[in-house]
């Protein structure tokens, strides 16, 4: 069971009341807007409040718009495999200040252009290695518990 919306006029109703009270709150609160980033680390009510902004606009476009499964494959593949991509962006966006500085490049957006594929590319890579690792590791678990499982059973008989 999920929240809906019944029509139009209870999501307006509703967005318009939370970034009213965002907007207050900002406003009390003498907090730049901009500061949202800072927010976000300590997990104010400012930014829970601002947050459902956009979480109630997509409860409602989710009942409005029928998806094609097939297009959302790559979102799940994304979501199941959330920790392992955030991991590898982390590490390659660590790596992307050696690459920086090395970079001779000029022109700002070629440079920005260079360094968003170079991430993305060894985001994907270290990601690739995360994943082989974690099924090797869970091969090799697997393969130790079929070898618990057999001296068991081999002292069980014994007995």
């Amino acid at each position: 069971m999920y929240y809906t919306f019944k029509n139009f006029k209870s999501f307006m109703f509703v967005e318009i009341l939370t970034i009213v009270i965002s907007c207050l709150l900002f406003k009390y609160n003498n907090v730049n807007i901009t500061d949202m980033q800072r927010l976000k680390s300590e997990v104010s009510y400012i930014y829970v409040f601002t947050s459902l902004i956009g979480t109630f606009f997509f409860i409602y476009l989710k009942d409005r718009f029928k998806f094609d499964h097939e297009l959302l494959k790559p979102i799940r593949f994304i979501g199941k495999n959330a920790l392992y991509l955030y991991f590898a962006q982390g590490l390659s966006s660590s790596l992307m200040y050696g690459v920086v500085r090395r970079l001779t490049i000029n022109n700002i957006y070629v440079k920005l252009l260079a360094m968003f594929f170079i991430h993305l590319a060894t985001a994907l890579i270290i990601f690739i290695g995360l994943m082989f690792i974690y099924k090797l590791v869970d091969i090799v678990i697997e393969k130790i518990k079929a070898i618990k499982f057999l001296k068991i059973s081999n002292i069980l008989q014994k007995i």
